[in-house]
């Protein structure tokens, strides 16, 4: 019989059950070794030859074929019947049969219809029915995974291999055994199947993992399938980490387990501050270690920000993972640095900046000052600040000291830190110029050095701060490129440090820069040949230096100046320039910055913005 061929079945009949009871009956009375009984069947014989009658009964009914009684050709003479006592030959009592034509004498000749054909040597007659038997193939088991799950089940289990099938009108239906435990397998194509694990309080050992077509021949694929309880996870330490990962983070808790395949034992970090106004990111695994029942071991995974906070879920199995808890929850910090590096020697009241992301997560968090240890002053997200100067130093005592942060267990050094004596400055000049630009500034004063590892010099003009550099003995040079307008009668107020951090005014007291800027520029475009009033809408242009106004339509290699006529604090106009020099090979639509100034042009008094002039024919 071929693979996936269906044969039909026959049932048997009412009538074959005679049958059957009347051949066991005859070969009861064969026996008996009666000599009577033989001889009455031998006398039966003769009667019925001599009479030519029939003496088999036909056997009537809806499923059995009919039995005939042997009739004699008219070829063959009749002999007359012999005594059992003058019997020299055996003589053969008539037998029915159970195989091809059963039930009927031998070399029967009739003009009945041909009886139903069986195969030979069938025992029994059967009759014709819808039922039929679907033969397939044993299914074949290369793969099982996962190979662990909790003892409360219900674990997906994938199966590959070949062979599998479901053929629901057969009764060929996927099943899976785990130990002694039967569940109905789900059937994903001929070479996959699903199972979902059953319950199972057995952990002590692997238990075998069959496979079956119709619920009754299973197949050992050769794997086997562990249960453990599911662990309980209580916290973590430590609760925050480095954001480039490689903090060894345990997890604590119970019921933790040893048996399972160490591949499929992991810690899933899942993002969770990825709500609206935050980037989604997609979850990250790390090996987990088993140091024992109540401690389990992972390292954290890079690819996350500082500031960003995780939950951190178990697996066993690859497949089951613990719930997220709020108490679960790793934060990743990063710390960017400290600043500023120098600061002035009496500076009590100053505090060092700890610039980074996630600050606000630790469990301790120490300021290293000068071999010493001391609290920080706050702490916030994205900064941590720090004493600048220790409470019994010396506010003349300069030099360097060493600078770090304890945060949570970890040390991070940032190098020396160095005091020096405090800068005074007296005068700024020029007391104006450019919002926008590159003015420059120049500051006298005392104290002014860069010989120290740390120096910053810096000035700051309102909340803008710029560059400086030592120029003289007792001269900073400083440029702020953008800073904010003022209204008609305020100025910017000017500070100065060497550190850009450790602000001081004037000697004497405040002093203030006033700036001045374009806001808008109508109209913007004119024709080559110039005279086209151009109105500039801004502020600064104040009457004191009104006098000295001037624009300038070009860049510093290739322009024109003309003479500015100042109407207010906020207007003024100038008239452009008549046959502006094009540079070789330039259209006449050509478009040019256009700048204002008041100042010297030793100071580099023009506003550098965005705002243009366009020359057409």
């Amino acid at each position: 019989m071929s693979v996936g061929q269906v044969i039909e079945l026959n049932i048997v009949g009412e009538q074959g059950t005679r049958l059957l009871q009347d051949e066991a009956s005859a070969a009861t009375a064969e026996k008996s070794d009666s000599t009577e009984a033989k001889a009455m069947d031998a006398i039966l014989i003769t009667n019925s030859t001599e009479s030519n009658s029939t003496v088999a009964e036909e056997v009537t009914g809806p499923t059995v074929t009919s039995i005939q009684a042997q009739e004699p050709t008219a070829t063959e003479p009749v002999k007359p019947a012999e005594h059992p006592a003058n019997k020299t030959a055996s003589v053969e009592t008539p037998k029915i049969s159970a195989g091809v034509n059963a039930g009927e004498l031998v070399a029967a000749s009739h003009s009945k219809p041909a009886p139903k054909v069986g195969t030979p040597g069938d025992r029994y007659i059967f009759t014709e029915s819808p039922v039929e038997y679907y033969y397939y193939h044993q299914p074949i088991v290369k793969k099982v995974q996962p190979t662990q799950g909790l003892t409360r089940g219900d674990t997906p289990i994938e199966i590959s291999g070949a062979w599998f099938d479901l053929k629901l009108d057969y009764g060929v239906i996927p099943y899976c055994m785990i130990g002694d435990k039967v569940t109905r397998a789900q059937f994903v194509s001929t070479v996959r199947l699903v199972c979902y694990s059953p319950p199972n309080d057995n952990v002590l050992a692997a238990l075998p993992v069959k496979v079956s077509l119709n619920g009754v021949d299973f197949v050992d694929s050769g794997f086997t399938f562990s249960y453990y309880n599911e662990p309980v996870l209580a916290s973590l330490s430590p609760q925050s980490g480095n954001y480039l990962g490689g903090s060894e983070l345990y997890i604590k808790g119970s019921q933790f387990s040893n048996i399972t395949d160490p591949s499929s034992v992991k810690c899933k970090f899942t993002f969770k501050n990825g709500t609206t106004g935050f980037r989604a990111t997609l979850p990250k695994f790390m090996p987990a270690f088993f140091i024992d029942a109540n401690t389990m071991l992972c390292m954290t995974p890079n690819g996350f920000k500082g500031g960003d906070k995780v939950y951190v879920q178990l697996t066993f199995n690859d497949m089951d993972f613990s719930p997220q808890q709020e108490n679960l929850v790793f934060s990743y910090y990063a710390i960017f640095g400290s600043f500023p590096h120098s600061g002035p020697a009496n500076g009590f009241n100053e505090v060092i900046l700890v610039k980074g992301a996630g600050l606000d997560v630790a469990n301790v968090t120490i300021c290293h000052l000068n071999k010493t240890d001391v609290a920080p002053v706050s702490i916030a997200e994205n900064v941590i600040q720090c004493p600048m100067v220790l409470a019994n130093k010396d506010p003349t005592a300069i030099g360097y000291v060493d600078f770090g942060l304890n945060f949570d267990g970890t040390f991070n050094d940032f190098g020396q830190f160095y005091y020096y004596t405090q800068i005074e400055f007296g005068a700024i000049e020029p007391t104006f110029g450019p919002s926008e630009g590159e003015g420059e500034i120049f500051f006298t004063g005392d104290n002014f050095r860069e010989d120290f590892q740390g120096v910053e010099i810096g000035c700051k003009l309102g909340d803008s701060v710029g560059q400086g550099q030592i120029v003289g003995p007792n001269t900073i040079k400083c440029v702020v490129e953008q800073m904010a307008l003022v209204e008609e009668g305020e100025g910017l107020l000017v500070q100065l440090a060497l550190n850009s951090y450790s602000w001081t005014g004037g000697r004497s007291g405040d002093v203030v820069y006033s700036p001045y800027g374009i806001l808008s520029v109508q109209p913007n475009s004119g024709p080559y040949e110039g005279f086209t009033d151009v109105q500039i809408v801004g502020k600064g242009f104040n009457g004191e230096y009104a006098d000295r106004g001037r624009c300038r339509f070009g860049t510093e290699t290739n322009y024109a100046i003309v003479d500015a006529q100042v109407l207010d604090y906020s207007k003024l106009i100038c008239r452009s320039p008549e046959e502006f020099a094009l540079p070789e090979g330039a259209s006449h639509l050509y478009s040019v910055p256009i700048g204002i100034a008041f100042g010297d042009d030793e100071f580099k008094p023009y506003t550098l913005g965005t705002h243009r002039f366009r020359f057409y024919p």
